[in-house]
């Protein structure tokens, strides 16, 4: 959450960029309170913070870029809606499965992986700034990427998989 909460002051005056940041119950009077601290009078950015989210579909329909752990509920999502995607795998996850799971995306040119340890504000705000550059063309890249997974057909290669078991 530091990363994220961390390029406010690096967008503050921009205002063609929103953030919207979940941050689960356990966190969100803290980042709440730290947010409020960072905010100015006649700051432009709209940087929206939430408990929790139940309609995940409505935030996939509005998002350009996901910033986000490396969960198999997410990467599904990402896989699904075609968004590209900034993973921070959680490092204590077990037998290490988020790096698995975001390895994959990075691998087929559909995510950014970046470790827990070498995230910064000024990491992600390099990394946001990469894929906007050069008329957004690496955004398109993997948005393109992404898009790809949802032509597979699955339920033939599960067929496939369990007739040759036989």
């Amino acid at each position: 959450f530091d990363s994220v909460l961390g390029l406010y002051n690096y967008y503050r005056n921009d205002s063609s960029i929103q953030f919207l940041l979940i941050s689960g119950e356990r966190f969100y009077e803290n980042l709440n309170n730290r947010l409020l601290n960072i905010k100015k009078p006649g700051d432009r950015l709209i940087f929206n913070l939430f408990p929790y989210i139940k309609e995940m579909e409505y935030v996939y329909r509005t998002a350009d870029l996901i910033i986000s752990r490396a969960g198999a509920t997410t990467i599904s999502e990402l896989i699904i809606t075609g968004i590209p995607a900034i993973l921070i795998p959680y490092p204590k996850a077990v037998e290490n499965h988020q790096y698995y799971n975001a390895e994959y995306l990075e691998k087929n040119g559909k995510a950014i992986v970046v470790s827990d340890g070498d995230m910064s504000p000024e990491v992600l705000f390099n990394l946001i700034q990469g894929l906007l550059a050069d008329g957004r063309k690496m955004y398109f890249r993997m948005s393109e990427k992404q898009i790809e997974d949802r032509k597979i057909n699955s339920a033939g290669i599960i067929a496939n998989v369990i007739l040759n078991m036989a």
